[in-house]
């Protein structure tokens, strides 16, 4: 936020300017809560998303966050944390765009998108780590970069299902 803020000054109360996000992993998490209305008594700015882009990132959890652990970071990513609860239960004012490589061992591709919405996803190439390279992923990247310059993206309609198989 305060990043936004030095190089895109706002004169908004409480807000950025508007800016295009792109989430990876975890960061997918940290916009969501950046954007989230402050709460009673709370002061600073808000980031105002216009559009959303996550990748891999555990919007409704992580499947390696289940290990033993008193990180708290591990322990806000687990599914039906009192951290999840609270960002996935606040008002989203932009649009969002969830991507995903199939057989994320990390995150899990049914994590990966709010609950009632099916991520973009797409298949992990053979010798490939699902997870590490989807930041890299050319189809993943196309698709942003081609919704970031006002056309319309690769991915049209609704998002398909997952496939049973990767589940």
């Amino acid at each position: 936020v305060r990043r936004v803020q030095d190089e895109l000054p706002s004169g908004e109360d409480g807000w950025t300017r508007e800016v295009d996000v792109v989430g990876i992993s975890m960061g997918g998490l940290v916009a969501q809560y950046a954007a989230m209305p402050r709460e009673v008594g709370e002061t600073g700015r808000r980031l105002k998303i216009a559009r959303l882009f996550t990748i891999c990132s555990p919007l409704q959890g992580a499947r390696a966050a289940s290990v033993p652990t008193l990180e708290s970071r591990v322990v806000d990513m687990r599914s039906g944390s009192e951290f999840l609860a609270k960002v996935n239960a606040s008002p989203r004012r932009y649009e969002l765009y969830p991507y995903c490589r199939l057989g994320d061992r990390i995150v899990g591709e049914e994590n990966a998108a709010p609950d009632g919405q099916n991520p973009w996803w797409v298949a992990t190439p053979p010798m490939r780590m699902a997870h590490i390279g989807s930041v890299c992923d050319w189809r993943i990247m196309a698709d942003i970069a081609r919704r970031l310059r006002g056309e319309e993206g690769y991915t049209v309609g609704v998002a398909a299902g997952l496939p049973e198989a990767e589940r």
